[in-house]
């Protein structure tokens, strides 16, 4: 491959290693051969720029001999001068890499449940304690009963009445326990 080619080949593997905010050796050794394998199997040019590039084991061993910029650069030095049209696809395909692995993880992300669910509502220690203490103010002020306050405080919080009379529960033995500590 000339070197004009083997340039612009490596500075499109720049901007999409910058694009990805990522040194190409680190990436090269972090990312699993099967996930480059994947990302790089959807160029079919790939195979005709490294032969049979499709087969995973013959892909593997073309990442180890690309562990770092400089050895990708020396192979690309080795292979054929790839077609006008092989090289204008191999450049757009690396151009539109990083934007296809954003659209993709934005998919996976959609799809991936949490772990334990969604975030619980009413998490937060001070906004609880701050919570507790209006049901408190609210009750001392109006002389509702707690369960009429905290049914309030539920629909102005927008979550369930469970939800409310769990955290006020929760609140309540810490504050007990700080006060047991203290004695």
């Amino acid at each position: 491959m000339s070197p004009h080619t083997v340039s612009r080949i490596l500075a499109a593997v720049d901007r999409l290693t910058k694009e990805l905010d990522v040194d190409y050796d680190r990436f090269i050794k972090s990312t699993p051969v099967v996930v480059v394998h994947a990302l790089m199997g959807r160029e079919v040019t790939l195979n005709n720029l490294l032969p049979n590039a499709a087969d995973l084991a013959t892909f593997e061993g073309y990442m180890q001999r690309v562990e770092t910029r400089e050895r990708l650069g020396l192979l690309l030095a080795t292979l054929e001068e790839p077609s006008v049209e092989d090289l204008s696809r191999i450049l757009s395909f690396l151009r539109s890499l990083a934007s296809s692995l954003k659209r993709g993880l934005q998919k996976a992300d959609a799809r991936i449940r949490p772990i334990g669910g969604p975030p619980e509502k009413l998490s937060d220690p001070v906004e609880v304690s701050a919570m507790v203490d209006e049901i408190f103010e609210t009750r001392r002020k109006t002389g509702k009963a707690l369960s009429t306050v905290q049914e309030e405080m539920a629909k102005d919080k927008d979550v369930s009445l469970k939800t409310v009379q769990r955290r006020f529960r929760e609140e309540m033995e810490r504050r007990k326990s700080i006060s047991e500590s203290r004695n």
